[in-house]
């Protein structure tokens, strides 16, 4: 018999718990403006493709398998559930900083985090890697200019106007 650490099974429990909300979420709006507003609530302040200044810092909130896929050109990758502060390791805390993530909510909640760690310029992105990719803005993949986008999940592809759904 084996036995598991509790910590293991909570884990599990809360991605299914996050799987599903995202899910009833992203079935319940009815324009994009509506579902991206609502994400990106938050303590720090929302920032547009069109107002981001040359030298930002980009960081990637959403999972490695998301990132392999496609990324805003050299954003690094941050995570969100495996978020770990070394990925700014060499940021001045007043450089400015955009978060994103695939429409907006998880890196509302890592721009907080930043912010709570003295990151006084930190903005996340309006509607996340899907707005930024349906504007018609660069995509990088593991091969340089692509226009793959990891949808999340089934659920939120309607989301994705311009580019290519890949899981992988």
């Amino acid at each position: 018999m084996t036995i598991r650490p509790a910590y293991r099974v909570a884990d599990a429990r809360g991605l299914v718990l996050v799987a599903v909300f995202f899910a009833l979420v992203a079935c319940g709006y009815g324009t994009f403006a509506e579902m991206a507003d609502d994400m990106a609530a938050g303590a720090a302040p929302v920032v547009y493709g069109n107002e981001i200044p040359a030298g930002v810092v980009f960081l990637d909130a959403r999972s490695k398998e998301e990132y392999s896929v496609s990324h805003i050109p050299g954003a690094r990758y941050a995570g969100y559930d495996d978020f770990d502060l070394s990925v700014c390791d060499g940021v001045n805390r007043d450089s400015q900083v955009v978060v994103y993530c695939a429409v907006g909510y998880r890196s509302a909640r890592i721009a907080e985090k930043l912010q709570h760690l003295g990151f006084t310029r930190v903005m996340n992105l309006w509607g996340g890697i899907f707005h930024w990719a349906n504007e018609g803005r660069p995509l990088e993949g593991p091969s340089g200019a692509t226009a793959r986008i990891h949808p999340y999940s089934g659920a939120w592809e309607k989301w994705i106007y311009r580019g290519l759904p890949a899981y992988e």
